[in-house]
């Protein structure tokens, strides 16, 4: 049976990372009816000094339990409860790059700053160009995207 609060992706519940994906973009959806658009990675990159040499590991993010950066959505969390929340993946990325385009165009797209509908208050985006083309197609209908995927090679993770 499907958590209230769970992340879902085309109705259904995600419960593990897809291979091959950094991360996702995502709409939480407040009972106030409420909209926060957002971007969320699977891993980061933790360092920890062994025998006073600097080890990397990558481990599993917060996304599980993730409502976004906003402070405002996170109170409305707190005061609402998380089970009233739907928190629906839009995209999933391959890159940091793919996942910076797609959040910033929604939110441009959408209007999300300028609407009262959403919660968004800032945009910040800094690509180049050659980090997203080939990864994108181009699109008419916006916000549709088809994200044209790579090749997989598998990571491990620590949990």
């Amino acid at each position: 049976m499907m958590q209230n609060n769970a992340w879902t992706f085309q109705g259904k519940e995600v419960e593990e990372v897809p291979l091959g994906y950094e991360g996702f973009v995502y709409l939480i959806k407040t009972p106030c009816g409420k909209l926060y658009i957002g971007q969320k990675k699977f891993n980061f990159k933790k360092t920890k000094t062994v025998k006073g040499a600097k080890v990397r590991r990558t481990v599993e993010s917060d996304w599980r339990d993730y409502y976004g950066s906003s402070e405002e959505v996170k109170q409305l969390v707190v005061e609402l409860g998380a089970e009233n929340f739907k928190r629906e993946i839009l995209y999933f990325c391959q890159t940091k790059s793919v996942m910076n385009y797609i959040e910033s165009a929604l939110i441009l797209s959408t209007g999300a700053l300028l609407s009262e509908q959403y919660l968004n208050k800032w945009v910040s985006i800094k690509i180049n160009a050659s980090t997203v083309v080939g990864k994108i197609s181009p699109h008419s209908a916006f916000p549709a995207f088809e994200l044209i995927e790579r090749p997989v090679k598998p990571k491990r993770i620590k949990k």
